[in-house]
C-alpha cells in the first residue's frame, strides 16, 4: 500500500505516518513534509523520485507522472491539505484527482484516526472521505473569496 502525503498543516500528522508504516505503508511526500517526517526518523521516499523535478522547483505536485499514478490507482491513500493563507493549486488538483480516481483522500488532521480505525478493520470509508473533501476545497475557495474581497 502507498501514501501520498502534502500538507502545510503537519499537527499530528508523525503520529499519524507512524501508524501507516505500521500498518504496510510506504510513504511519498513533499519536500516540506518529507523533512518533516524524516527528521521524526519516518522513513519516505520524495515526490520528486517520481517527478524528476529538483527540489526548487515548484511544480512537483502538477507534474503529469504524478497524476498518471494516482488514476493508475498507485496511491491507496492521499493525505493533503492546503495553505491557510495563500491560493493553493497543486494540493487542490491532488485532493480532486484523489477523489475521482478513488483513492482514500483525507484533508483534516481531525480524520487521521477515524482512518486509521477504517483501515485496521477493513472499512471502506472512501465516500465519506470524499464528501469531506469536497467540503474541504468549498471551504477554502470560500475562504480565499473573502481574503481577496477585503
Amino acid at each position: 500500500m502507498r501514501a501520498l502525503i502534502s500538507v502545510s498543516d503537519k499537527d499530528g500528522l508523525d503520529k499519524f505516518a507512524r501508524a501507516l508504516k505500521d500498518l504496510g505503508f510506504e510513504i511519498y511526500a513533499t519536500n516540506g513534509t518529507a523533512r518533516f517526517l524524516e527528521e521524526r526518523g519516518i522513513e519516505v521516499k520524495r515526490l520528486s523520485e517520481i517527478t524528476g523535478l529538483k527540489e526548487s522547483e515548484n511544480l512537483k505536485t502538477l507534474h503529469p507522472e504524478v497524476f498518471r499514478r494516482i488514476f493508475d490507482k498507485f496511491f491507496d491513500l492521499m493525505v493533503v491539505n492546503l495553505y491557510e493563507d495563500r491560493i493553493d493549486v497543486g494540493g487542490v488538483a491532488l485532493i480532486r484527482a484523489g477523489v475521482k480516481a478513488n483513492a482514500l483522500v483525507v484533508c483534516r488532521k481531525e480524520d487521521y484516526d477515524f482512518v486509521l480505525n477504517a483501515i485496521k478493520h477493513g472499512r471502506d470509508v472512501k465516500k465519506i472521505l470524499h464528501v469531506k473533501a469536497l467540503e474541504y476545497l468549498i471551504e477554502n475557495d470560500r475562504r480565499i473569496l473573502e481574503m481577496l474581497k477585503y
